[in-house]
């Protein structure tokens, strides 16, 4: 039977999107070193206690940021493409590589949390920027053990090669080092990866 959600259940919701969604911008524009509480709040349209009702510290707030983050990305990716049935599995994968190029060009202070853990950042961020990682590559790994040639302990090998060369291009992006576009940066990675897919499968249309 499915749960009948109140009004209040369904306010505190929005409250907590709306902190959630302000929090992100913010730490997005300035950082979040830099970024106040005050600043959250005046963002959000709320009172300091009220953020206080939904996040017990900035670091708490700041860590449910990067959890909403990776719960989006997971769904978004596996909803418009894995699931895709108009696309066949290289268009897919060239997909999957622009997408989180696009997603992390939007949420970019991510690459900066991956490669700068800044000391002021607690263990449980820390720890859930290694796991973020972790699961990221783990997605890939899954999505190219779809490849029917592709054994599963290659498929986790190549997942943590291509994650490895999209955060050190994300990481040239972000500090200037590398001017093109993530576009063509994706464009790149695909063709630096793909025919390693296309020498496995090369007797299999894709």
């Amino acid at each position: 039977m499915k749960k009948t959600v109140s009004k209040k259940e369904k306010r505190e919701i929005r409250i907590k999107k709306s902190i959630i969604r302000s929090a992100k911008q913010l730490f997005s524009l300035k950082g979040y070193k830099d970024t106040t509480i005050d600043e959250i709040t005046d963002k959000a349209l709320i009172a300091k206690a009220t953020l206080y009702h939904y996040f017990k510290s900035k670091e708490n707030l700041f860590l449910e940021t990067i959890i909403d983050s990776e719960k989006n990305l997971f769904q978004l990716m596996d909803q418009k493409i894995t699931q895709n049935q108009e696309m066949n599995q290289k268009q897919k994968f060239q997909a999957l590589l622009f997408y989180m190029l696009n997603y992390f060009e939007k949420d970019y202070y991510l690459v900066h949390l991956i490669f700068y853990r800044e000391d002021y950042f607690n263990k449980e961020i820390i720890d859930f920027i290694k796991q973020f990682m972790k699961r990221t590559s783990g997605f890939l790994s899954k999505f190219l053990s779809g490849f029917e040639k592709i054994t599963p302990e290659e498929s986790e090998k190549l997942a943590v090669s291509i994650m490895g060369a999209v955060y050190v291009n994300l990481i040239y992006w972000y500090t200037g080092s590398r001017k093109e576009g993530l576009k063509e940066v994706g464009k790149t990675l695909f063709n630096q990866f793909y025919p390693f897919i296309v020498c496995r499968l090369k007797n299999k249309e894709i």
